[in-house]
């Protein structure tokens, strides 16, 4: 099997929904809802001069031994119902497809078992999405589809899929119809993330610079971003600055590092050093 190495997302493809943990100092980590299927199909064909299938019949599997490579990425609501799936295809000899079924939006409707007419590759609320293009070749597609079964897990997962669908691009009488049926392993566990901000932060009124650092933990290996803010209070006014870093975390151990050095740079005056007197006047760099 082959992943894809690169995807795109035309316009108004919704959010894939992510696993995000944010914690007091700004820190979140995000895993992606697209992963490679464990086995599927992918078939469709095209009458004679139909445009997307260029009137041909196109046939992909991905499992053991397969040279095609197939993604499947789910997408939900705010509160984690699945509401459509996008299935990605990089076959073995170059060509490149994705299929989207989606429930009606505006609000967003649960991806279930039935049949949607009246689908649209553009769809307006209250109408479902369908749009299969691929090898170059896309259109404001109109059509149906036939959930046969679909399982979602947590944060959009998609477990299983057995669908069919029939679009055609605007105007055309001709149509290309498909089937795609996919199964997926139980989902990988959750990203957890914990972040402690040490309270032994360094203020050094003489140069300016300010030291923030903490802890952060995981339970598995993970790249963590996080963003660190200083500020100083002067004469009535705040002066703040926001600084980005990146820890390596493991989970034999703990990631602890600066997450922060900020310069504030103070006008000279004949008796020293002034005050901070804008946002500007504060300056951070890695740590």
């Amino acid at each position: 099997m082959r992943r894809i190495q690169d995807g795109t997302y035309p316009s108004r493809t919704r959010v894939p929904s992510v696993i995000q943990i944010t914690a007091e100092f700004g820190i979140a980590a995000a895993t992606a809802q697209a992963y490679e299927v464990e086995s599927g199909t992918f078939a469709f064909s095209g009458d004679a001069d139909e445009y997307i299938s260029a009137g041909q019949s196109y046939s992909y599997t991905d499992g053991e031994g397969s040279q095609d490579g197939m993604t499947v990425q789910g997408y939900t609501t705010s509160d984690g119902a699945g509401t459509g799936v996008g299935v990605f295809v990089d076959s073995a000899n170059g060509g490149t497809w994705s299929l989207h079924l989606e429930a009606p939006w505006g609000p967003s409707q649960p991806l279930v078992p039935g049949t949607c007419t009246g689908a649209k590759a553009n769809p307006a609320p209250g109408e479902p999405r369908i749009e299969l293009r691929g090898n170059g070749r896309d259109c404001l597609a109109e059509g149906s589809f036939t959930i046969r079964s679909v399982e979602f897990a947590t944060h959009g997962y998609v477990k299983a899929l057995d669908a069919f669908f029939e679009q055609h691009c605007p105007g055309a009488t001709e149509s290309v119809r498909g089937e795609v049926r996919l199964t997926d392993p139980e989902p990988p566990a959750e990203t957890v993330l914990g972040l402690q901000v040490a309270a032994d932060g360094i203020a050094d009124r003489g140069t300016g610079k300010a030291v923030v650092h903490g802890t952060v933990t995981c339970n598995s290996p993970v790249t963590v971003e996080s963003y660190g803010t200083v500020s100083q209070a002067v004469d009535g006014s705040t002066a703040t600055r926001s600084r980005p870093t990146t820890a390596a975390c493991s989970t034999s151990t703990r990631s602890d590092g600066r997450l922060t050095r900020c310069t504030a740079k103070r006008p000279r005056t004949d008796h020293g050093p002034g005050p901070l007197t804008s946002r500007s006047d504060i300056n951070c760099v890695d740590h």
